[in-house]
């Protein structure tokens, strides 16, 4: 959608929904006054500090300070991004996001989405019919008849065109439905993906029917096919369960192997279950998890060898996210689903509750196959772990873990942090790729990397240009090499172009510029509401602008010394000479006109 579009859209729906609506559809408000009151869902609190102002349309936590219009709100409490909040909130109110002057659902992921549904429809039917009758006798069996309406099961029939001809009749292209991933073309035409398999809706983090999970009811290989990867799904990029697990209140995610161990668990009471789609586990579920998490998962598998190998693939993902993760493992060949039938959800809920922290079991994995008593098993034993311990990105936690590695593996922790030293370095060789010589392009990319000086400067600029608008004259937008300053100083100018002469600066216009990105928000939230520590905001500006000036000159000499450098090496003895002089020339000019030394 076009920036029109977006805003149209966005002012109608405010018109349409109160933020008092919107809250309240989470959570009871308190009147107080003009206002409203409750506890804040964004951070633990006794006393009621969350308010809503009904006048402004907007909230406020005077505890974490999170606040801001409905958009904000649901892109807190549902963890999305704001394009994801207006989808959901347009919904709600019944408003068409689509594009000026095309037909309301024309656009191509509207329109498969609505196939997705009506398929989902027909499935359900089909499950009702005489042609379903096996599948119901399957979920019976397995204690799942109660799935059918929580989860919306369906069945697809025998017939090999049953879907193609139903949703033909209502006007829908073959080639629409092969998009979707419903149908496939053949010698003899198009023809249903899916036959004589219980239909399992697969849903996205918005709750919306993306995919397909096809379960057999006999002994028919795959057991399992899921909808072939298309606009809208990709397997390794969804997990089962987790529209439903994100609203449960959990505290925490707990994994588990296929959809009737989700649908199972659910029914049996156990909130915040969620399954891969039957491949392994991949970074992008991990990120989901992290993104829509309370920040605790459980990894349950199988207590086999092939439960003991997934545990570990997981694991080598999870060390990289924030999260506390934990891994339980099951006995006796008994999955979840046959668990909380036989033994109720609370059975469930004691293993994930025992489920032991992942250094814990990933030092177990690293044991079980490296003795610690042998030289030679000891080093090796070091060399996983510390491979491990490697991609850590919070240094307290690393410290942690480094300490309870080393104890376990009987060396001192001075010394596994030396392997743990030599492992970043091999982590960091393997990012970067093979070490053969870079093209001159990348060498000079290198170089020219931003500085964290470069950064604080061009964000101190925007600071002082959000208090005194008449600086904006005083930017030279050339030196904001940094995307997200960028990204502000566009949305500055673009709010600014759209102000009356006397009006006041919009400052919603320029948080729509940067909404999918909280960072961005939230520096935005803070330089309003805070004066940057400078007695002159124009003297403030233009020492940082000297200082970028700066900062791009020293680039160029690091650029220079690198073709220094290669001309050596090719023995070029005027090239050299050249861009020796050039080299000089450039560093005098940076004494001289920036009081700067290379060094600093």
């Amino acid at each position: 959608m076009s920036v029109e579009d977006w805003t149209g859209a966005k002012v109608r729906i405010k018109e349409a929904l109160s933020i008092v609506s919107v809250v309240e559809a989470y959570f009871p408000l308190r009147r107080s006054g003009k206002n409203f009151t409750a506890l804040c869902p964004f951070h633990k609190e006794k006393t009621p500090s969350f308010t809503v102002f009904p006048e402004s349309d907007t909230f406020r936590c005077f505890g974490c300070g999170k606040g801001g219009d409905i958009f904000t709100f649901v892109q807190e409490m549902e963890r999305v991004s704001f394009p994801e909040a207006m989808e959901i909130l347009a919904r709600r109110a019944g408003i068409s996001l689509e594009k000026k002057g095309s037909a309301p659902g024309r656009g191509l992921k509207s329109r498969l989405l609505s196939i997705l549904e009506a398929a989902q429809d027909f499935y359900a039917r089909s499950l009702k019919g005489p042609q379903g009758r096996p599948a119901r006798e399957y979920l019976e069996r397995r204690g799942l008849s109660r799935a059918v309406e929580a989860f919306g099961l369906g069945f697809a029939p025998p017939s090999w065109t049953a879907l193609v001809e139903k949703l033909g009749a209502m006007g829908v292209e073959p080639d629409l439905l092969v998009k979707a991933g419903l149908a496939k073309k053949g010698d003899l035409g198009v023809h249903d993906y899916f036959r004589n398999r219980l239909m399992i809706p697969i849903r996205d983090a918005l709750g919306r029917i993306v995919g397909f999970g096809g379960r057999v009811l006999d002994d028919s290989e795959p057991k399992y096919l899921n909808s072939p990867e298309n606009t809208l799904f990709s397997k390794g990029k969804l997990l089962f369960g987790l529209h439903q697990a994100r609203k449960s209140g959990a505290d925490r995610f707990l994994v588990v192997e296929g959809y009737t161990d989700v649908m199972a668990a659910v029914l049996a009471g156990v909130k915040g279950v969620v399954a891969g789609l039957g491949t392994s586990f991949t970074a992008d579920q991990a990120r989901l998890l992290q993104r829509y998490g309370r920040g605790k998962v459980v990894l349950l598998f199988d207590g086999d060898q092939a439960g003991w190998k997934a545990a570990e693939r997981a694991l080598d993902l999870f060390v990289t996210t924030q999260m506390d993760v934990r891994v339980a493992l099951l006995r006796d060949g008994t999955d979840p689903a046959d668990l909380v039938r036989d033994r109720g959800g609370r059975a469930l809920e004691e293993i994930a509750d025992s489920a032991r922290p992942a250094l814990k079991v990933k030092l177990d994995l690293v044991f079980s196959r490296n003795d610690p008593g042998d030289p030679a098993g000891a080093a090796q034993a070091a060399r996983e772990i510390t491979d491990y311990l490697a991609k850590v990105p919070d240094p307290v936690r690393l410290e942690k873990m480094l300490q309870e590695a080393a104890s376990r593996l009987g060396v001192s922790q001075e010394a596994l942090a030396g392997a743990l030293r030599a492992a970043t370095r091999r982590d960091r060789r393997r990012r970067k790729g093979p070490a053969h010589p870079a093209p001159q392009g990348e060498l000079l990319h290198k170089v020219r990397s931003l500085s964290a000086v470069e950064v604080q400067a061009q964000e101190e600029i925007l600071w002082a240009v959000l208090h005194d608008l008449s600086l904006l004259g005083e930017v030279s937008p050339e030196v904001f090499r940094d995307p997200g300053c960028r990204r502000i100083l566009e949305g500055i100018y673009k709010a600014v172009e759209t102000m009356g002469e006397e009006g006041s600066f919009p400052w919603e216009t320029l948080l729509d510029a940067v909404r999918d990105d909280q960072s961005l928000v939230d520096k935005i939230a803070y330089w309003r509401n805070v004066v940057p520590p400078a007695k002159d905001f124009s003297q403030w500006v233009k020492q940082n602008d000297k200082t970028l000036r700066g900062c791009s000159l020293k680039r160029e000499i690091q650029a220079l010394e690198e073709e220094l450098r290669r001309a050596k090496e090719a023995g070029d003895r005027a090239r050299v000479l050249r861009f020796r002089r050039g080299r000089y020339d450039l560093i005098r000019r940076l004494k001289l006109e920036f009081g700067m030394g290379m060094e600093e």
